[in-house]
């Protein structure tokens, strides 16, 4: 199970503790002794580390070096295994929720031991089964590692420098009155209003956008299509591929469903028809009742 993650880098959650600061990460371990239950690692100032007996390979001795994440086990151990996670501290995940308890949800992160979300940094409530976007870090009250779903609080709350049309890459975050709220670039917070939203949007999908508008106030409008205003052309052209590769495409007209013109162009009915007033202009194309008949001399000669 493959999730995506990026890390960053948050001086408001930094800590000085030496424990700390190997806690959910990959560290690369001096084998120090063997115990009949296993190995102990060489942890520096964090002291010895327990590396259980189930991750070791036939060809571990000791002072060999060996790459594992380290976390606390519920005795509050340090413990060192070899499991890949999913994603690790100061990273972003969408993870899926294997328990709810009085005192939060546990998610998988690909570990033996789930990692915990307490319902202060749940940013709605979660439910056994379905996933959700948090950032994973430690907590600097009880270094422990835990997981917020209050992924805004991890962002950056300076002023952006975007420009209107700009190509981003977003992660759907929340649902909220307005519309889809996204993490941009792993960097900032954007929005897509609930009528520029035609297909399902998933929290935790990961697509490409682009900047709508940047407010006075610094919040950021994302759409899914190119504004119109900034790319006719290029919508134009696309649309002008689309009718001469995908024969569904041709039966669509400005009387079209559209969710139907998203699902076959990915364009808002508003631009389709722009493009499609631009193509017929440009005499690329002949509207008839039954959808659009390219003109093929025309378009030949493009």
């Amino acid at each position: 199970m493959g999730v995506s993650n990026f890390q960053i880098n948050n001086g408001n959650f930094a800590t000085n503790n030496k424990i700390v600061s190997i806690l959910g990460r990959k560290n690369s371990l001096r084998i120090n002794r063997k115990v009949d239950f296993g190995f102990y690692l060489e942890g520096g100032e964090s002291g010895e580390i327990l590396f259980p007996i189930r991750y070791h390979t036939e060809e571990m001795k000791i002072g060999d070096e060996v790459e594992v994440l380290v976390y606390l086990d519920g005795e509050e151990r340090l413990v060192a295994t070899t499991e890949e996670a999913y994603a690790y501290t100061n990273e972003f995940a969408c993870l899926e929720v294997k328990d709810l308890t009085e005192y939060g949800a546990f998610l998988d992160w690909g570990v033996m031991k789930q990692l915990f979300v307490p319902y202060s940094e749940m940013a709605s409530k979660m439910e056994v089964g379905q996933k959700y976007l948090v950032y994973i870090y430690v907590d600097p009250l009880t270094n422990r590692l835990i997981a917020s779903g209050k992924v805004d609080k991890f962002l950056e709350t300076t002023s952006s420098t975007y420009e209107v049309g700009q190509e981003v890459h977003i992660w759907v975050w929340q649902a909220s009155e307005l519309g889809i709220k996204v993490m941009i670039d792993y960097s900032h917070i954007g929005l897509i209003f609930h009528n520029q939203v035609f297909k399902k949007l998933t929290e935790g999908d990961k697509l490409k956008a682009y900047i709508q508008k940047i407010r006075e106030d610094g919040k950021i409008d994302v759409s899914l299509e190119i504004p119109s205003h900034h790319k006719l052309d290029d919508l134009s052209a696309r649309l002008l591929d689309l009718l001469k590769s995908d024969e569904k495409v041709r039966y669509l007209t400005d009387k079209s469903d559209p969710q139907q013109i998203y699902v076959l162009t990915e364009m808002s009915k508003k631009n389709f028809k722009k493009a499609l007033g631009a193509l017929y202009k440009k005499k690329l194309i002949k509207l008839t009742d039954q959808g659009v008949e390219i003109n093929i001399e025309a378009t030949d000669k493009i």
